[in-house]
């Protein structure tokens, strides 16, 4: 349970035998391949325009097939890519796309003009017997409604111009406005004056008439002709779309293994490339590749200069859903331990007791549980972890709701005569959080002061590794040993003035732990800081500054912001009683209030389900990452990425 051990290894080999030789290394998934030296930067692989190209053509289908895809199945991937011709189908889907959008843009136009030339079908004139009036100037458009009657006022006056209405609806008057040539001018202020807007006729080679039924037609056979390569679209969709998935799988393998040959050296017959991968996974590969490839050689090398190895955490397969927490915060650095399995338990523990209900727990438990039973095999392995995280936070939950006595909101000790499942539900109750308040209070306050005891023992673990001398070890020892006795004596303090009967005998021993640390906090930094070579300034601030003596009110801070538990396990209950009463309200005396208040109280209870673990996930996971984590963890590493085969949506079948 902690970070694995990396080695950096060299592979030598015959340049003919580079394809299979990564295409092996991807089988194994264990070595994460790196430049050979820092200024290398990997090619841009050819497999990522075709991949480009494919999921092009995917996005397309998606618009005309939107039922959620099924993986592709297939029992030789090998054969498979041999007799599928993806790059003719992502073609004919380019080309389809084109066309429609063409269509389509073709279609607006159409309509623009069909609307622009309806109110003009009884003008009986075409753009060449326009053309044939050299000595007189047309005009053809619309005037609003409210400026005919003037502007036919003042066109009257203008010698030798005439008009000639066309049509009248709407808002507008349309109409076709001849004048002489030399009037033209002043016919056309007196049109702007009245807001004239004018139609260009020029292009029509025939009547609007005429044209207009041209136009229709043409509209209908493009839009019929649209929806046959839409259905041809559909069709392809339907027969392709997982085929074309499963080849962006193998595209993105492809792209992997290019890159990985673009991070290699070579000469004219032998490749160099290297890597990292765990130190236990060495013999296994040097085995099998050489066994396979026996012109290649493996060899242990020495980091470049300034590089550090990826980061791998090292787990039990139970333990691995917990690394969600760490890998949102960021890996270790090199030389931290993998916090996972000091931050996991206490996540589950608080997540439970901020939801304190069993009701909720299990729906939880059996949302995880179902889900893994049902996709679990299908499912990509982080989408599995965080089934299993739901799962155990699940279980937890239903413990926390059985000792806290909550089951959607029920409380067996309303119950004046309890009795069978009722009186099991009391014996199994161990506290109210609601009645007992204050002792949920010291609960939540003996969960912070136990874990950051331990992220102090974890913080001094890490320094006591990295000290340059004996007397920089002994100093973090001692003052590890003093913020572990101070966080215990604080978190006994304040549980004393909360519930004094709970740790009335041991209080002041706590008194005493916290005086005992802070006085080993002061011999560590001062005596055996300066001891051990640091400077005088530096061990008074360590002795007396923000992590020395005045650190402890920041201490003391933590340790109530663990109260946070408190809070959402009070409010948790008191709320599920909220839609319990309500519930009970609508149910009045007949069956169809019945079946309402039961909608109400399924749809309520599960609303708030998610909303109260919505709040048990990001709370809990707040006390991780602020109190907990800041006491001794740091990130920084850089992911392991082994070269690995992921095929998310191809399943081979049998």
């Amino acid at each position: 349970m902690a970070v694995a051990k990396m080695t950096k290894i060299g592979i030598f080999g015959y340049l003919p035998e580079i394809d299979q030789l990564v295409d092996s290394l991807q089988d194994m998934g264990a070595v994460h391949i790196t430049p050979i030296d820092q200024k290398r930067k990997p090619d841009e692989p050819d497999a990522m325009r075709s991949l480009q190209r494919v999921e092009r053509a995917i996005d397309i289908l998606r618009d005309f097939h939107p039922d959620k895809h099924e993986k592709l199945r297939i029992k030789s991937l090998s054969d498979f890519l041999l007799s599928y011709n993806w790059d003719t189908i992502v073609e004919r889907v380019t080309d389809l796309k084109g066309q429609i959008d063409s269509s389509h843009r073709h279609i607006v136009t159409t309509e623009r003009s069909l609307h622009e030339l309806k109110p003009y079908l009884s003008l009986d004139i075409t753009r060449d017997e326009i053309e044939k009036a050299t000595r007189t100037r047309p005009f053809i458009g619309q005037i609003p409604v409210g400026q005919w009657e003037s502007f036919v006022e003042d066109i009257s006056e203008i010698p030798l111009t005439t008009f000639d209405k066309i049509d009248d609806r709407g808002a507008d008057i349309y109409f076709v406005l001849f004048s002489h040539i030399d009037d033209a001018k002043d016919a056309e202020e007196i049109l702007l004056k009245h807001e004239f807007s004018s139609i260009d006729l020029s292009h029509l080679q025939k009547k609007p008439r005429i044209a207009y039924d041209d136009r229709e037609r043409d509209l209908r056979e493009t839009r019929q002709n649209l929806a046959k390569k839409e259905d041809e679209l559909r069709a392809i969709a339907k027969e392709h779309l997982p085929s074309l998935i499963g080849i962006v799988d193998h595209l993105k393998v492809l792209a992997e293994q290019q890159r990985a040959m673009s991070l290699a050296d070579s000469t004219s017959r032998v490749f160099y490339m290297t890597g990292w991968l765990k130190k236990k996974d060495l013999p296994d590969v040097s085995e099998r590749l050489t066994g396979k490839f026996p012109l290649t050689e493996i060899r242990e090398i020495q980091p470049l200069e300034g590089e550090e190895p990826p980061v791998a955490l090292s787990n039990p397969s139970w333990m691995e859903p917990f690394e969600i927490l760490t890998n949102m915060y960021g890996r270790p650095r090199m030389g931290m331990v993998d916090p996972t399995p000091w931050t996991g338990p206490f996540f589950a523990l608080f997540f439970a007791f901020c939801m304190t209900d069993a009701g909720y727990g299990l729906i939880l438990a059996l949302l995880g549980g179902l889900a893994l039973a049902i996709k679990g095999r299908e499912l990509p392995k982080a989408t599995n972890n965080f089934l299993k995280l739901i799962l155990y936070v699940g279980v937890l939950t239903i413990f926390a709701g059985i000792i806290a006595g909550s089951y959607f909101g029920f409380n067996p000790s309303s119950v004046e005569n309890p009795g069978g499942l009722v009186s099991l539900m009391l014996k199994l109750k161990l506290f109210d959080p609601l009645d007992d308040a204050l002792l949920f209070f010291s609960i939540s306050v003996i969960f912070g002061m136990i874990q950051l005891a331990i992220g102090f023992g974890i913080s001094a673990y890490v320094k006591i590794q990295e000290a340059k001398n004996g007397m920089l070890k002994a100093k973090e020892f001692v003052l590890g040993l003093s913020w572990i006795l101070i966080s215990l004596g604080l978190g006994i303090f304040i549980i004393y003035n909360l519930k004094p009967e709970l740790v009335e005998s041991i209080n002041p021993i706590a008194i005493k732990a916290i005086l005992g640390g802070m006085a080993g906090i002061v011999v560590g930094s001062l005596v055996l800081g300066i001891a051990g070579g640091e400077g005088i300034g530096g061990a008074i601030g360590g002795a007396i500054g923000f992590d020395g003596l005045y650190g402890i009110t920041g201490l003391f801070g933590d340790i109530l912001s663990y109260a946070r538990i408190l809070a959402l396990g009070i409010s948790t209950g008191v709320i599920a009683g909220v839609i319990n009463s309500l519930g009970g309200m609508l149910a009045g005396g007949s069956i169809i209030l019945g079946i309402v208040a039961a909608i109400f109280l399924a749809a309520g209870h599960i609303g708030y389900t998610a909303l109260s673990a919505l709040s048990a996930f990001i709370h809990p996971l707040r006390l991780q990452y602020v109190e907990y984590f800041g006491k001794f963890y740091e990130a920084g590493g850089n992911d392991f990425k082994p070269l690995e085969k992921n095929y998310e949506n191809i399943e081979k079948t049998t």
